[in-house]
């Protein structure tokens, strides 16, 4: 997939301002992971239980996006 790729994450006031899970500390350390090759963060995950739903996320490093990795 080729094309322009955004990286849009809030700045750390508004994700604290806001309340978002990444904010408090608990869910920040039982929810959210670091994924690292060769010594290098990648990208970031998470996964959270809502009820009988699983949420899974994975945010690439701005760096990766674009570059063809995900073909193959």
């Amino acid at each position: 997939m080729k094309g322009i790729f955004i990286y849009n994450f809030s700045d750390w006031n508004t994700v604290v301002e806001n309340q978002w899970d990444l904010s408090i500390e608990e869910k920040r350390e039982s929810e959210f992971m670091a994924i690292i090759s060769n010594n290098e963060l990648v990208a970031y995950g998470s996964i959270s239980l809502k009820g009988d739903i699983a949420y899974i996320g994975i945010g690439l490093k701005p760096s990766f996006c674009g570059k063809g990795y995900g073909e193959m």
